[in-house]
Order: structure tokens, then C-alpha cells, then sequence
């Protein structure tokens, strides 16, 4: 048997030194092109890593090595440029994405991972949560009611349950009840005004929804504005007639996956629906002039409707947004979060619009809106004894007008309970029974649905506006359930604001 040659130790070595100097040399040539390679950061619509600090907090950043590789990560020269050239490798010959935000389906058609939980039912929103949303809402909705508004709840359907055929065939639909099923069963019984938009989308002949983008195009947004002003019992504006068209526009998952050279998807919109212009005192107030801005304020050319309009949105909303401000005299569109209900009365709103896109309905249980607690009879809630096997949190903190107080209940079961109350005692006897916001506090183990959050205007407590002092304020945390109220926890006040 011939002898296997022997290698000489002098040349691998001369190899590895060389392999290991290209390596160096292509990391060492990334970084330091780094300030002309960089292109749009904004493309790639996340937050990219802070450069690292080596003192924070006025403490040596013991985390510095690791907190540079994750600038690296996000800052290499020419880095947007491999992205892409990788995502177009791998979907020219796998036919896969190469971001985990991007799902590829079939005939170019992109879908937001994020969606995929409730699309393959691995992850469903629970009737508890659902409960505690819907109550929310109703609150919201009492409250927007009781000030002669209208309201109205618009839930745009995810991508995929609105068009799952191009989904490709190794991420299967799951089976049984979806978030959206179990939400719309909690919101009818707890009597939410909710439009059915996925209905009117999919009875229409025409495809909705942008290939490349997560939301819908200029009609599909037309569509979701007729169904939503017949929600609130008003006359839609016709927007018939001539149509502009984006031919510049880039879908949100498109730029996702193609950071450097994104394909552009035309957008049309009728014309009619821009007939309106942007009033707001910019950098005074907070307001911009582009539908992407969290704050916008509008007056309308020639208004169809003389009232106002107040309408909570999210990025559905961008192309909702033209037809609405195009209608109403006055409009404010916001972003912002929690949903401020001061701005009712700010605007004069006439009409209310709340619109979340379906993948975030969680949120109406996680983060209730911003406004004062309704209040119910105290009387009968003086003499309840405190319960001794369940009991309650409580946490008071300043927020504006408001006294925020947020807690959980413990030792209940949080789908037998159908109200938490806060029963207030101030030092001069009176008392004030308010009805708090139900929430699903999110946890290591997933979510605690026994949360409760309210609003207590300081006014009401005789609290001072500037400083609140709640000295001898006393407040009991009430579980109302179908077998009666049970008490379970007193604590006072200034205490909890320490």
C-alpha cells in the first residue's frame, strides 16, 4: 500500500495564516468603509443598534465588546447591498425569504411573519383576553357615546386570512377559531359597535391587498371607508372619477427584504380623496403633514360632513386616512398610544374611529385608552368585608390630570370576574366607586388576564393639580363576579404613590 504524502507543517500553516488574513482583511475593509457604504437606513424599517458607549451611567460598560458587535452587525459597509443580494439568491433558487419578518409566498405575493401565529393557530388569543378587550372597548365606546358622538370599531384583516391561496404550501393553515373569531364573539356580547370589514373585502370581485406591502391598496382602503361610515350611520362621500397613481411606492415587506433595491408596486388613489390640506401648528402642537406622522390635524375643501372626526389608527390607517379627511370638515388622525379621549373635547369630535389592524388586537387588552373612570353607586360597597383567600395589587403614579392606579387581582380566576371596581374613601367621608379598565398583563409564562387599570381625575379626590397628596385617601380593590362582589385588598393611597 502506498504511503499517504506527508504535508508539510510549513504550508498549512502558510495557508491558515492567509485564510485568517483575508477574513481579517474583509472584516477590517467593512468596517472601515463603513461611513460611505451605509445607504438608507431607514429601508429597513427597524431600529438599528446605538454605537457603544464605554461608560454608562457614569459605571465602566462592561457590555461594550458585545454592545460593538451588534453595531457591527447593523453597520458594515455595504451591508443593505448583501442583504439584498442575498434575499435575491435565495428567492431566485429556494424560493424563501432571507429575513425572518418576511414570509414568500407564491406569484411574488409577501406576507408579515408576524402573522403566522394566529394564521397557523399556534398561538390564539384566549376568550379571558378577548373578554378583557371587548369590556375595554365598551368603555371606550360609553364614553365616546355618553358625549353625543358616534362611534365606531374597524378591524382590518391580516394578509393571510384575507388571502391565504398565495401562501406558500409549507406554511398550512391551522385549524379551528382564529384571534379575530374570539375577539368577535366577546365584542358582540359586550356590545362594541365592530365593523365587519373582512366581510366587505372578501365578497369584492377585485384583489385587496398590495402583493409587496402588508396593508391594502387605494381601493381596498375605499372599501374599509364605505363600510366604516355605514358603521357609524353616515353617508359615504362618492369618490368617483379621475385616480393618481404612485408609481414610486414600495411595499413595507419589500423594503424589509430588499433594503437596496426595492421594486416599486404603483398605488392609485382617487383624486377626490385629497381634496384637503393639513392645519396643524407643526412643532406647537405636535402635528405633521404626511400620513406616516403619529399626529395629524386636516380641514376638508369642500366637506361632505360639517362635523369632526377623531379617529385612532395605525399604519392601515395611512391609506384610510385621505378619504376621511376628505369628508369630514375637521379630522385628527393619531397614532399615539395609549388612545388620549381628551381629544374628544379638544376637536369637538362628532364621530370616533377606532382602527387596529387584526394582528394587534391584544393590544385593547394590554393597553387600555387614556380617560376618566366611569363611576357606579358606592352604597352598597362600604360594608364588604375584604376577602381572606384572594387578594390585589395596587400601584398609584402621576399621569397628567389623572391619578393612573394599576394592580392585578390574585386568587381569583380572571374569567369569572366580570368588573373590577376601586372603591375611594377621602378623609372628609365621601366615597367614589370607579370602574377600572380590565388587562391582560404580559408575563414570563405568557399573560396574567386578572390586570386592572383606571384613570381618577386628582380633581375628584381633592387632590392638589401640581403635587398630589392623597394623605388618608384609602382605596379597595372589588371583584365583581356572577355570584356578587368580593373585596380584596385596601391600601391607601399616598403610600401606594410612594
Amino acid at each position: 500500500m502506498a504511503e499517504r504524502p506527508q504535508e508539510d507543517p510549513g504550508t498549512a500553516k502558510g495557508w491558515a495564516v492567509a485564510y485568517l488574513a483575508v477574513v481579517l482583511g474583509a472584516l477590517a475593509a467593512l468596517l472601515v468603509l463603513v461611513p460611505v457604504g451605509q445607504g438608507d437606513r431607514s429601508a429597513e424599517l427597524q431600529k438599528l443598534a446605538e454605537p457603544p458607549a464605554l461608560v454608562e451611567d457614569g459605571h465602566p460598560n462592561v457590555g461594550y465588546l458585545a454592545d460593538a458587535g451588534d453595531w457591527f452587525d447593523d453597520h458594515f459597509a455595504f451591508r443593505q447591498d448583501l442583504i439584498t443580494l442575498n434575499a435575491r439568491l435565495r428567492s431566485a433558487l429556494f424560493g424563501v425569504s432571507a429575513t425572518d419578518q418576511v414570509v414568500e409566498g407564491t406569484e411574488g405575493w409577501l406576507y408579515y411573519a408576524g402573522t403566522m401565529d394566529d394564521y397557523q393557530r399556534t398561538d390564539v388569543m384566549g376568550e379571558t383576553m378577548a373578554a378583557n378587550a371587548a369590556f375595554n372597548l365598551s368603555l371606550l365606546q360609553g364614553y365616546v357615546e355618553s358625549r353625543g358622538a358616534r362611534f365606531a370599531l374597524a378591524v382590518p384583516p391580516d394578509k393571510n386570512a384575507l388571502y391565504p391561496e398565495w401562501m406558500p404550501y409549507w406554511r398550512p393553515p391551522g385549524a379551528g377559531e382564529s384571534s379575530m373569531d374570539v375577539f368577535r364573539e366577546a365584542a358582540e356580547e359586550a356590545g362594541v359597535n365592530l365593523v365587519d370589514l373582512h366581510g366587505a373585502l372578501a365578497s369584492a370581485d377585485a384583489t385587496l391587498y398590495m402583493k409587496t406591502d402588508t396593508h391594502w391598496d387605494g381601493e381596498g382602503a375605499l372599501i374599509g371607508y364605505d363600510r366604516i361610515m355605514d358603521g357609524l350611520g353616515l353617508s359615504a362621500a362618492s369618490f368617483d372619477g379621475p385616480t393618481e397613481t404612485d408609481e414610486g411606492f414600495v411595499g413595507d415587506l419589500e423594503a424589509m427584504l430588499y433594503p437596496a433595491d426595492p421594486m416599486p408596486e404603483p398605488l392609485t388613489m382617487p383624486a377626490r380623496a385629497l381634496d384637503f390640506s393639513f392645519t396643524g401648528d407643526g412643532a406647537a402642537d405636535g402635528s405633521g403633514d404626511d400620513v406616516e406622522d403619529a399626529y395629524l390635524l386636516t380641514e376638508a375643501t369642500a366637506p361632505e360632513l360639517q362635523g369632526s372626526l377623531l379617529m385612532f389608527r395605525d399604519s392601515f390607517g395611512n391609506a384610510l386616512m385621505p378619504y376621511f379627511a376628505s369628508t369630514f370638515e375637521r379630522a385628527c388622525f393619531s397614532k399615539l398610544e395609549p388612545y388620549d379621549l381628551s381629544k374628544l373635547e379638544e376637536v369637538g369630535a362628532s364621530a370616533v374611529v377606532v382602527e387596529r389592524a387584526e394582528r394587534h388586537l391584544a393590544f385593547f387588552a394590554t393597553d387600555p385608552p387614556a380617560m376618566a373612570a366611569p363611576t357606579v353607586p358606592a352604597e352598597r360597597l362600604l360594608s364588604l368585608p375584604v376577602d381572606a383567600e384572594a387578594t390585589a395589587t395596587l400601584e398609584a403614579t402621576e399621569n397628567g390630570p389623572y391619578l393612573q392606579i394599576d394592580g392585578a387581582a390574585h386568587g381569583i380566576d380572571p374569567s369569572d370576574v366580570e368588573r373590577i371596581l376601586v372603591l375611594v374613601r377621602t378623609p372628609d367621608g365621601g366615597s367614589r366607586a370607579y370602574v377600572a379598565f380590565r388587562r391582560s398583563i404580559e408575563t414570563e409564562g405568557g399573560y396574567h388576564d386578572g390586570g386592572y387599570r383606571l384613570y381618577v381625575p386628582k380633581g375628584a379626590l381633592g387632590l392638589d393639580g401640581a403635587s398630589a397628596s392623597a394623605e388618608g385617601v384609602e382605596a379597595t380593590v372589588i371583584a365583581q363576579t356572577g355570584e356578587g362582589s368580593v373585596a380584596l385588598a385596601t391600601m391607601d393611597l399616598q403610600e401606594a404613590l410612594e
